[in-house]
């Protein structure tokens, strides 16, 4: 009972509340996208068709508009700002995923989760790919990144279910893959499939429980500081509050991104070696990150 109603409990509210104010920013986004496209068609839902006709037909004229107060005209096939803000919003999101993943490890005391913050650089790395290759206008130059990308979620897929799998079995799942000692056919199991358990929870006590979330706390402060701090920023404002902060976040990034890179030269002269350097620099950065608060929270025990 103890536990149940501890600094527990607080803790799990705010990472439920942030979790849910991204997924709701998520849906916010897309429905607010969708009914500007309607009402700039003149209503429904059904005018949507009319809207996305309307919007191809005016684009050249606003090219020539951009045209005129940037260095470069911006090219027919450049994304839309809500189309750059979904981009930006989910490569946000999801290290904010990252870091309310690694706090909840402690918060159920299962350390596995983190091993899945660490699975989860892959499918980052991959969606930063997606957007430098629209960075640089789907330059046909730049095919190698979009071969990355599909390789790359392909190895964060499976970097996530590996870690979804040493979750389960730190959990008390009792179920072993075909190559470990024991396996046996589904076909032939006459026991039920062992019930999965948080063994971690019944061995740590309230106060335990208190004094573990503190000290991690304490030895992530001095990592470097990343949007996956977002979560911990953010975790006492209400899920409206949170939502707004994170539309005007990801506006403005996406913005800056969208109207800024007519400002230089590089998304006009494709690189490979560049490109590259945009995906996996940031994702050096990431891995470098985690890396300092695994080492700062093995230094704190």
């Amino acid at each position: 009972e103890r536990r149940g109603g501890g600094g527990r409990g607080g803790k799990r509210s705010k990472v439920s509340s942030v979790s849910g104010a991204l997924l709701g920013w998520s849906a916010a986004a897309t429905t607010a996208t969708l009914a500007a496209v309607a009402a700039g068609a003149g209503g429904g839902v059904g005018n949507v068709a009319e809207a996305a006709e309307s919007a191809a037909s005016i684009a050249p004229a606003v090219g020539d508009v951009a045209a005129s107060f940037f260095r470069h005209a911006e090219p027919a096939n450049a994304l839309s700002l809500p189309t750059w803000v979904i981009h930006v919003s989910s490569l946000i999101e999801w290290l904010v995923a990252m870091g309310l993943i690694w706090e909840y490890a402690d918060a159920t005391g299962n350390q596995k989760y983190k091993g899945l913050t660490w699975g989860m650089v892959p499918c980052h790395a991959s969606g930063i790919a997606a957007c430098t290759f629209h960075l640089f206008y789907n330059s046909p130059a730049l095919n190698s990144v979009v071969a990355t990308q599909a390789g790359l979620t392909v190895l964060g897929n499976t970097t996530i279910a590996i870690a979804a799998y040493r979750i389960a079995i730190e959990g008390g799942a009792k179920n072993t893959l075909p190559w470990e000692e024991g396996f046996v056919a589904p076909w032939k199991k006459n026991d039920p499939i062992g019930v999965t358990t948080d063994a971690k929870l019944d061995e740590v006590g309230a106060e335990d429980f208190a004094a573990n979330i503190e000290g991690d706390a304490t030895a992530e402060e001095g990592g470097l500081a990343g949007w996956e701090d977002l979560g911990k920023v953010w975790a006492g404002d209400s899920d409206l509050v949170l939502i707004l902060k994170l539309a005007s976040v990801s506006t403005v990034v996406s913005a800056a991104v969208k109207w800024g890179s007519l400002e230089v030269d590089f998304p006009f002269e494709p690189s490979v070696w560049l490109a590259f350097t945009l995906i996996f620099g940031p994702t050096a950065l990431n891995m470098i990150k985690w890396q300092q608060i695994s080492a700062e929270e093995s230094a704190a025990r």
